[in-house]
């Protein structure tokens, strides 16, 4: 029983440093890029806006 509860400890405690890991990393970056204008080129998602064209002949063109 003693050896179950120990193995849980260790992999909670495994999951919990990699995810300060990971929140350090990305605080940090932000730090770093606080005041940089950005690329022109941005290499991560960006937010698409399609807007709704319609055309008489052909109906709806974004179909």
């Amino acid at each position: 029983m003693i050896n179950v509860k120990k193995r849980y400890y260790i992999i909670g405690l495994i999951i919990l440093t990699v995810i300060i890991l990971c929140s350090t990393m990305l605080i940090w970056n932000l730090i770093n890029n606080n005041g940089k204008q950005q690329d022109k080129v941005y290499s991560g998602a960006k937010y698409v806006y399609i807007s709704p064209q319609l055309s008489i002949t052909k109906g709806d063109v974004n179909v």
